[in-house]
């Protein structure tokens, strides 16, 4: 059966393209034809979500009317808004920050590995003493 609808495609149409498209977590970091490896995008989401979500938890706590919704309606309205603002801001950003670490011009060496790796542990040790000093 599959084959003849594939005959019968072939004098249909003169040329066929496959297209497939990222809708996941991967279309933040889809600048090249390879994605960087899963540990360095799960490190670039923490980097970008951590702070995203600590803001909002900052804010919502100082907002008098969300202390009249359920903690699922507030939680709800947090994750709408982390999405949105990690996908549309947060997230090409740190993907332009560390790009050199994300996608290298040059294969990956173990040394530029750590760079970035220890990049953003600093960055997230220090915005974590921030957030405790606020907190």
């Amino acid at each position: 059966m599959r084959q003849t609808l594939v005959e019968r495609g072939k004098t249909i149409f003169s040329s066929t393209k496959i297209t497939y498209y990222k809708t996941g977590l991967e279309r933040w970091f889809l600048n090249r034809k390879t994605n960087p490896p899963d540990w360095k995008q799960i490190m670039a989401t923490l980097l970008g979500l951590y702070p995203t979500v600590m803001i909002l938890l900052l804010l919502q706590s100082s907002l008098e009317f969300t202390n009249t919704l359920s903690r699922a309606d507030v939680m709800l309205i947090s994750n709408f808004l982390s999405c949105c603002l990690l996908t549309f801001f947060v997230m090409p950003f740190v993907a332009r920050l560390m790009k050199f670490w994300l996608q290298p011009a040059q294969q990956t060496s173990v040394h530029n590995n750590w760079i970035g790796f220890l990049l953003i542990l600093v960055a997230l040790g220090f915005m974590r003493s921030i957030f405790l000093w606020r907190g």
